[in-house]
């Protein structure tokens, strides 16, 4: 059974422009996602494979055998070109779904580009509204232009500010996995 501590629950909007409000603090962000691993049996590591080369990843706990491995994505997220943190990611109903993240210790996979490596670059404005955390993504790059606002573990009468767009939450085409590919 997978542990409630693991679950994610987010809701994602669209946003027309940088809005007039407070920024707490801004972050660089690059994003790689590795397609090719595979899981150790035990399901607390596995090996990621890039052009060839193979690189063991120790997990912080076992995945839970409920989650089927083809539907798993594996991140690599690079903070302001120094902090580095993984994550393991299953799939997402109504904004909700497996997210395992932790800081690694002894190892940071290659930032290059391969066909088994998909990359997003964007930098992530940290804002505070009416006791809120929102975390608002300008997309860079061949993305350029697009921003989504992420709101994690909303309260249950959540209303969106004034400035949020269109919700995109399960709209699978908006995911930074989808969006790594495109």
């Amino acid at each position: 059974m997978t542990n409630t501590n693991d679950m994610e629950h987010e809701r994602r909007f669209l946003v027309s422009g940088m809005p007039s409000v407070s920024v707490e603090r801004v972050d660089y962000i690059q994003q790689f996602y590795f397609f090719r691993f595979e899981l150790d049996e035990d399901r607390q590591g596995a090996e990621i494979n890039i052009d060839s080369q193979s690189f063991h990843v120790q997990f912080p706990k076992s995945i839970p055998a409920e989650l089927d491995k083809d539907k798993l994505v594996f991140r690599q997220r690079i903070l302001n070109n120094n902090n580095t943190i993984f994550t393991l990611k299953g799939p997402k109903h109504e904004g909700k779904g497996y997210e395992l993240e932790w800081n690694p210790t002894d190892i940071r996979l290659p930032s290059l580009l391969s066909s088994d490596v998909s990359i997003i670059n964007k930098k992530r404005y940290h804002i505070l509204e009416d006791g809120i955390h929102i975390e608002l993504d300008e997309f860079l790059d061949r993305h350029s232009g697009l921003m989504i606002a992420e709101v994690e573990n909303p309260p249950e009468n959540f209303i969106k500010p004034e400035w949020f767009g269109r919700e995109i939450t399960d709209d699978h085409k908006y995911s930074n996995v989808s969006l790594s590919h495109t």
